[in-house]
């Protein structure tokens, strides 16, 4: 099931197309890039692109679905 929160960065993962994601969702990737070692540029959106995209990140379903 895909994200529905707001998307607020892009970033591009080695090796994949640049994607956006919401704020929740980033705050864990860089969580998982500080763990790896890895530098992970991630980008503010503008208010006209947080409108216009989606968080590109799966969440699991809840139990009430």
């Amino acid at each position: 099931m895909g994200c529905t929160q707001q998307p607020m960065y892009r970033f591009t993962w080695p090796g994949q197309d640049e994607k956006c994601i919401c704020l929740i969702h980033a705050m864990k990737l860089i969580d998982i890039v500080r763990a790896m070692g890895f530098h992970l540029q991630i980008i503010p959106l503008s208010p006209e692109e947080m409108m216009n995209k989606s968080c590109s990140q799966e969440t699991e379903p809840s139990p009430l679905d």
